[in-house]
């Protein structure tokens, strides 16, 4: 295992700048996810540090030592795509035991470590099989198996479990979790997935056109969003354009038009300036009664069912709100349009966004 430090990583290809000056911390034996849209250069920057890309500028250190032109073969890193590449040819054990092959590990020793790498991912009972003979999610736990029979320094996964359908998806997702943690591999996961870097990750780091944007907690990155994309990335449904009326250490008061708002979050910024604040749908409630603070009256616009929940578009003096409600085994919506209801939410759900 190793840590990893990013510095002042940049990459372009042609007038195309992919990476803009990235600089990232990963401590040893963390499980870091690169999280962004598609074409935001998290998968350009993951093959710079496995040394399959050069950078144009910046440096990769494993554990301080530089090895930012170092070949791929030498930094000791494990990889993981899409695409499991396994040879068809090859038994499973036989393609978890390649890269010790190449390493010219004796043919006992390798179908040792292979064996124990197989029990990891729960496939020990299928060595003898050949690729063609094993379920998709079967063939991505041997590609897995194969990136860490070796003892990575570094396990690099680039959206692998894009190709599998959602229930195998979330269930290879805790497996890889128990994996990492019980391995202590410093892993570094991509994908555009939110829910996914929130189910595996120590830290997320969010990137948005070739930058890193934000990097914290699955909890910060998620309740604590820095940016306007960052908070639509993370899943804010609601935005509302605030004027700051004074913060403190209790937290922030604001006007939304005629409404109130209080937010746990102490504003930077001096009373009367212009701020955007957020609020998730899942945390604003229809209430029974009128909220001077922390609330509105709207006309229900639409409700759409989702099985466990119902989605409620409201229009208010505040703008067009949505809400979410669980449904539970209540078939009957808990609103219907052209109804006017009363919403509300809690001082912690009012989400105050320092950048536009």
């Amino acid at each position: 295992m190793a840590s990893l430090s990013i510095r002042s990583v940049s990459k372009a290809f042609g007038a195309n700048k992919v990476l803009d000056d990235v600089s990232a911390e990963i401590g040893t034996g963390a499980f870091v996810t690169l999280l962004g849209p598609s074409g935001c250069g998290k998968t350009t920057l993951l093959r710079i540090i496995a040394g399959l890309v050069e950078a144009d500028g910046g440096e990769i250190l494993m554990d301080d030592t530089n090895v930012t032109r170092l070949e791929a073969r030498r930094r000791g890193i494990g990889m993981v795509f899409q695409s499991h590449a396994l040879f068809p040819h090859m038994t499973v054990l036989e393609n978890v035991g390649f890269g010790l092959r190449m390493r010219g590990v004796p043919r006992q020793e390798r179908d040792r470590l292979a064996s124990e790498a197989l029990a990891l991912v729960h496939l020990r009972d299928f060595g003898r099989r050949y690729p063609q003979q094993l379920s998709g999610g079967q063939q991505q736990r041997v590609a897995i198996a194969r990136a860490v029979v070796f003892k990575p320094r570094v396990l690099l996964m680039d959206e692998p479990f894009g190709a599998l359908d959602r229930k195998l998806r979330e269930a290879l997702q805790i497996e890889l979790r128990r994996m990492t943690r019980e391995l202590g591999i410093t892993t570094i996961f991509v994908t555009h997935d939110q829910g996914e870097a929130l189910i595996l990750s120590d830290r997320i780091a969010l990137m948005q056109a070739g930058r890193l944007v934000q990097i914290g907690t699955p909890a910060e990155v998620f309740r604590q969003p820095q940016t306007r994309f960052a908070a639509e990335f993370m899943g804010v449904e609601n935005f509302f354009a605030a004027q700051i009326l004074g913060s403190d250490a209790d937290g922030t008061a604001l006007a939304c038009g005629a409404a109130r708002l209080l937010s746990r979050v102490q504003a930077k910024l001096p009373a009367g300036g212009g701020i955007a604040v957020g609020i998730r749908a899942e945390d604003i409630a229809l209430s029974d009664d009128a909220h001077p603070v922390n609330g509105t009256s709207g006309e229900v616009r639409d409700v759409v069912y989702h099985g466990n929940t119902w989605t409620i578009s409201v229009s208010s003096a505040m703008g067009e709100i949505v809400c979410t409600t669980q449904a539970g085994a209540a078939a009957n919506p808990p609103a219907n349009p052209g109804e006017t209801v009363q919403l509300a939410w809690r001082p912690d759900a009012v989400l105050v966004i320092p950048d536009p």
